[in-house]
């Protein structure tokens, strides 16, 4: 798999972006970087982006932050059949994938049906040629996974006519370090039941998160107690108690326009 020696100490500010596996109820692997960098930590991850949306999270954020050279950018890029959007009565809509959203009225989700499934895979590789050609001409250091490998948009079966667009884009595909498919397979988690939702839950576990941060950059250095947190939240996440009475991480999350807030 793909690495990199990853020296945090190298960096003034650390900006993650994502979905629900970069912001969670829970430690992600964005947050277990984020507590080596103090009051400089930036999330912009939301839960049930898009790769468009995360893509106009970068732009934003550079809007209000102005990436500087010694700044960590990492993208969590998320699975390929979505299609996110705001709202002024309910905020981000759209949430999760095409196929499986309920908050689509049944004429959005018969058009979304019809529509070839390939040109939302070559759309969001454009999205992310996009970011990295953006982040290259802001002369900073960046870094990029996704959710699912780029053959599985959906992370439930592997498309192999998808194979001419991945050589097409071979160039960015190429510079997309391990996904989180690839480093826990996190498509096979049994989950866990939180307190709150008494539902099975399988985004990647605290554990499972900072595994996935380990096979990509194997020299990760964090602090003892960055991994005391994690492993705390990880064991009374397994014994069923809920998520929603962990300490979070110190983070700032995002400032957005007023209709650009989730909560």
């Amino acid at each position: 798999m793909k690495t990199h020696q990853l020296n945090l100490s190298d960096y003034r500010r650390f900006f993650a972006f994502g979905c629900s596996f970069t912001d969670y109820h829970w430690p992600t692997w964005a947050d277990i970087i984020g507590g080596e960098f103090p009051d400089q930590y930036f999330n912009f991850g939301n839960t049930g982006s898009s790769n468009d949306f995360i893509f106009r999270s970068i732009i934003e954020a550079n809007q209000i932050h102005n990436f500087q050279p010694d700044d960590l950018i990492i993208v969590q890029w998320t699975e390929f059949l979505r299609d996110t959007g705001w709202r002024p009565d309910t905020g981000l809509t759209g949430c999760g994938s095409i196929l499986q959203n309920h908050q689509y009225t049944k004429y959005t989700f018969e058009h979304f049906q019809k529509l070839d499934p390939r040109d939302f895979i070559k759309r969001d590789l454009e999205y992310i040629k996009s970011a990295a050609t953006f982040l290259k001409s802001c002369n900073v250091e960046y870094f990029m996974f996704s959710m699912n490998k780029v053959n599985n948009p959906d992370g439930a079966y592997v498309r192999p006519d998808l194979q001419p667009l991945i050589d097409f884009y071979q160039d960015i595909v190429s510079e997309l370090y391990p996904s989180f498919e690839e480093t826990v397979k996190w498509a096979d988690n049994p989950g866990v039941k939180t307190k709150q939702y008494q539902w099975l839950d399988t985004h990647p576990s605290p554990a499972m998160q900072l595994t996935h941060l380990l096979t990509i950059f194997p020299n990760l250095k964090v602090k003892d107690a960055t991994l005391d947190l994690v492993n705390n939240i990880e064991n009374k996440l397994r014994n069923g108690t809920g998520a929603e009475q962990y300490p979070m991480f110190v983070k700032t999350k995002a400032p957005r326009w007023p209709w650009h807030r989730s909560s």
